[in-house]
């Protein structure tokens, strides 16, 4: 049985457009919260303001706080947006992408070959 955690919420249109506007709040400030932390670092590094350990330091630390900007991608350069999604859906949640492929192939009426054939 799947957790609760695990199921779609059923908002109204107005608790839907709540989230909207905190979710575009909250990836704002991540971005500007990010970039100037990196920014600083690397400009003190840059400037020689700073030793290679120093810097290599305050990079694993920003590594650990705010991860991947896009779980799974090490390049973004040359990928379509529908890549990028898979390549986040599969990075974070291995299962529910196999289920969604799975269900996409069914609707579509391809079938999954045996293995061996």
């Amino acid at each position: 049985m799947a957790d609760a955690e695990d199921q779609p919420e059923n908002l109204t249109s107005k608790e839907m457009g709540n989230w909207l506007r905190t979710e575009i709040s909250n990836a704002t400030k991540a971005l500007e919260l990010r970039l100037k932390e990196a920014t600083s670092f690397v400009a003190a590094y840059t400037a020689g303001e700073m030793s290679a350990r120093e810097a290599g330091e305050r990079h694993w630390r920003y590594e650990q706080r705010w991860g991947e900007p896009l779980p799974g991608i090490v390049s973004a350069i040359g990928m379509t947006d529908e890549q990028i999604v898979a390549a986040i859906d599969e990075t974070r949640h291995p299962q529910f992408t196999a289920r969604l492929l799975n269900e996409s192939k069914q609707s579509s009426g391809i079938k999954k070959r045996a293995p061996g054939t």
